[in-house]
């Protein structure tokens, strides 16, 4: 299977808000047994708070962490692979929104070592309380600041999971030509590959990846989207893949 079909799920920066937030208001300190002196205020505030916090640092951390190590390791990828995501997202589009991510995870830990800081050296409920919510004000515009490199990188898996499965060591084999040249209905009939016919252009948008079992070996067949005849910089999204698997 495809590296980028792998990608798991990307909340929108309202959806990662939401699912901190409802958490930790669940987040509750037992009453004191029957029978001790009751708790002062401050003495169960300090302690709710801390308790709170030992939650949202380290769990926002881990989503963050786990949504930039969602993607593949870029410098990692094939040359094929690296100008195909330029070609449907945007290679540079893509270092910048995983880099958003990187850098609002120190930003918490920093506010996450403030935070313990004040609360351990606080005084009275009201300065806790206080400090409390400072906390969550810094977190949550955080977190909002997120919305465009989140909603960017919602929008980088949907494009890069329609990536068909290529071996890029295997004996492979191209149909490319203009649109409606009869390329997907040959390699429907040759191998694997299930690509849609019709008689407009476009038809196929997307490469499309078959197989052929020969005698000796297997060949892996690609249909490309149709070719119109013009220069380089006048091709659309749909012909620079093409372009790239003839490559």
């Amino acid at each position: 299977m495809s590296q980028f079909k792998n990608i798991p799920y990307i909340p929108t920066a309202e959806k990662l808000a939401d699912m901190i937030f409802s958490k930790l208001k669940k987040i509750q300190v037992e009453p004191p047994k029957r029978g001790k002196k009751k708790r002062s205020d401050y003495s169960f505030y300090r302690t709710l708070y801390f308790r709170q916090f030992r939650f949202l640092f380290p769990e926002l951390k881990s989503e963050l962490e786990r949504i930039a190590d969602s993607f593949p390791v870029i410098d990692e990828l094939h040359p094929f692979h690296k100008e195909l995501i330029d070609v449907l997202f945007g290679i540079e589009k893509l270092r910048t929104n995983l880099s958003r991510i990187k850098h609002t995870k120190k930003a918490i830990e920093s506010i996450e070592v403030e935070v313990s800081r004040k609360l351990g050296r606080s005084q009275t409920a009201e300065e806790a309380k206080r400090i409390r919510q400072e906390a969550l004000g810094r977190v949550g515009s955080a977190i909002r600041k997120l919305e465009k490199p989140l909603a960017e990188l919602i929008s980088a898996k949907i494009q890069l999971s329609k990536v068909p499965d290529f071996n890029l060591e295997q004996k492979t084999i191209a149909f490319a030509g203009g649109p409606n040249a009869g390329k997907s209905s040959f390699v429907k009939l040759v191998s694997s590959g299930k690509p849609e016919i019709a008689s407009y252009p476009f038809t196929t948008k997307e490469l499309i990846c078959g197989h052929r079992q020969n005698r000796f070996e297997s060949v892996q067949l690609v249909d490309t989207p149709g070719l119109l005849d013009r220069s380089l910089q006048e091709r659309n999204q749909i012909e620079m893949k093409s372009i790239l698997a003839l490559k």
